[in-house]
């Protein structure tokens, strides 16, 4: 079996490519090629699939040291990156820009921004150029992509796709993508997607959403098949309609049916961290229970570095089904109160479509007794004055989970996050 690919290199990399490591990260990716030759060539790899956009700068943060650049980043990486970059470059045949063009930006809402040869850009509607990278900023960001076949692909909330291939591969390094596949004609060339853990082939007809990770790619086919195999080309499962498939790092995989996103939900810090958690850890402190923690991470929608907890993006399964009359509950310890946000990012019922929405509680925990457990109940219809709020009605879909106490280290501790179905239940 192939080695699986450093799920912390990978997000480095998704992190250097979009300009948001902070200095520690910008040590610990130098210091990582430097010792590393596994790592070197990986971020190789990487490297190759951003072929132009390798060479075209960054935007400096504000550092104390000097910022590892692209090409400091490359030249640690290796030299024969920069006699690849260049015979893509120049040997490249680039497409169309009108009608035929293989993908087109067709709508984006919110902060949707494109990498391209020639630098980075806020996304305009139109033919996408080669070697394209779409990143959608924000939580409730979302692109909507036509291939020339057809297939429309909905990628949202803080995801990172490259389209490659001449327009019949899209790449999702971070986040999840929908995929609404056309079927297929006589002669023509499906798109495939892809992921580090595996490709998606087969597509025809198909409606299915790919999520990624750093701990794994998750594939849920809606209608119609999807054929998988692994990082290193081999089959693993066909995942038919109601089914998921989950493929790990490590190489591991499950495939099962997909559950009906249910009214109640239960976070507890007592269990382990679920797969592919996005920011926070577990402490366990003594005379007290376990609990999720913040850390400081660097939240591209404020762009700056933020003490969060960011649940894992569960676009397809989702963490609950929520309406007006549904509460939060929230057992949580803070040594000492202050700005604070519990936010639910949302989608609508329909898995395909590319609407999102923001609830959202200011303040959550300004009110806190601190140094000893609080309670927070809070009405998810209490949590809509918000210009990001959905313009969609419920039932909303709740895909990610955060926590954020900006740029203070607040103390906070959360022990249990649950949701409450409105009615008799609650």
């Amino acid at each position: 079996m192939k080695d699986a690919v450093d799920p912390r290199l990978t997000d480095l990399f998704v992190r250097y490519w979009d300009n948001t490591l902070v200095p520690a990260e910008h040590d610990e990716l130098a210091a990582r090629l430097a010792a590393d030759p596994v790592a070197r060539d990986e971020f190789r790899q990487f490297s190759l699939q951003a072929v132009a956009a390798a060479e075209a700068g960054c935007v400096n943060l504000a550092a104390p040291r000097p910022k590892l650049s692209r090409r400091q980043a490359i030249g640690l990486a290796g030299g024969g990156i920069a006699a690849g970059v260049a015979t893509v470059i120049f040997g490249r045949h680039y497409w169309l820009a009108g009608d035929d063009a293989p993908v087109r930006l067709t709508s984006s809402s919110g902060d949707v921004r494109m990498r391209t040869p020639a630098g980075e850009s806020v996304a305009a509607i139109g033919a996408m150029p080669p070697d394209s990278f779409i990143s959608t900023i924000g939580p409730n960001s979302s692109a909507v992509l036509r291939f020339a076949d057809g297939s429309d692909i909905t990628v949202s909330g803080e995801s990172v796709v490259a389209v490659g291939e001449r327009g019949r591969n899209l790449r999702i390094l971070r986040g999840a993508a929908t995929a609404t596949v056309a079927s297929p004609t006589r002669g023509a060339e499906s798109i495939t997607l892809t992921t580090n853990e595996a490709t998606c082939t087969r597509l025809g007809g198909a409606v299915l959403t790919l999520s990624r990770s750093l701990q794994a790619t998750e594939i849920a086919v809606k209608t119609g098949r999807a054929a998988v195999s692994d990082a290193a080309g081999d089959p693993l499962e066909v995942v038919h309609s109601g089914e998921s498939l989950t493929v790990r790092v490590d190489g591991q995989h499950r495939k099962q049916p997909v559950e009906p996103v249910s009214e109640q939900c239960l976070l507890t810090a007592t269990q382990p961290l679920p797969q592919g958690w996005n920011v926070g850890r577990i402490e366990t402190s003594v005379g007290g229970p376990p609990a999720f923690v913040p850390v400081l991470w660097f939240d591209p929608y404020h762009n700056a570095p933020m003490y969060q907890i960011r649940s894992d993006h569960r676009w397809h399964k989702g963490f609950a089904q929520l309406h007006p009359d549904s509460k939060f509950v929230v057992k949580y310890w803070v040594d000492r109160a202050g700005p604070s946000q519990l936010i639910a990012i949302v989608r609508t019922d329909n898995v395909a479509a590319p609407d999102t929405g923001v609830v959202e509680c200011n303040g959550a925990f300004e009110k806190a007794k601190p140094g000893q457990w609080n309670v927070l109940n809070v009405r998810v219809g209490d949590m809509l004055d918000s210009k990001h709020a959905p313009r969609f009605e419920s039932p909303w879909i709740a895909f990610l989970i955060i926590f954020n106490t900006y740029k203070e280290d607040l103390g906070l501790r959360v022990a249990e996050f649950r949701v409450i179905p409105p009615g008799p239940a609650a």
